[in-house]
C-alpha cells in the first residue's frame, strides 16, 4: 500500500470523511456523503507524510489515551491501549506511526 491509499483510509475510516477520487495524487473529500446536491470539496490532507496533517489526527481522537516512544530512530505509539505493548505500532516517521496507531484503534489491520 502506498502512502496516498494509506491516506485514503485514514480519512475515511478514522476522519470519518468520504474521498472522491480524480486520481492517486488528485484527491478531494467531502464531510458528508455524496449526493446529487452541492458539496464543498476539500484537498485530502497527506496524513501519512506530513506531521500537520497527522496532528488532525491526533485532535479528532482527542478523548483516546496517545502514546509515544523513540527508540533508535523508530517511533512506535498506539491509542488507548496504554499497557499492552505488544499492540503498539512501529513506523520509520512519526506521521506514519500516527496513522498505523490510528486505524489499529479503529479496528482496521494494515500490512
Amino acid at each position: 500500500m502506498n502512502s496516498r491509499e494509506l491516506d485514503i483510509l485514514v480519512a475515511e475510516r478514522v476522519m470519518g470523511v468520504y474521498v472522491l477520487e480524480h486520481d492517486i495524487y488528485n484527491l478531494e473529500y467531502v464531510k458528508e456523503k455524496p449526493s446529487a446536491k452541492r458539496q464543498t470539496l476539500h484537498p485530502l490532507p497527506y496524513y501519512s507524510t506530513n506531521i500537520a496533517a497527522a496532528q488532525e489526527i491526533l485532535n479528532k481522537l482527542y478523548t483516546c489515551d496517545f502514546c509515544l516512544d523513540r527508540t533508535q530512530g523508530v517511533y512506535r505509539c498506539n491509542f488507548g491501549l496504554q499497557d499492552k505493548y505488544e499492540e503498539w505500532v512501529s513506523a520509520e516517521t512519526l506521521p506514519l506511526a500516527i496513522c498505523l496507531a490510528a486505524l489499529k484503534a479503529v479496528g482496521v489491520s494494515v500490512k
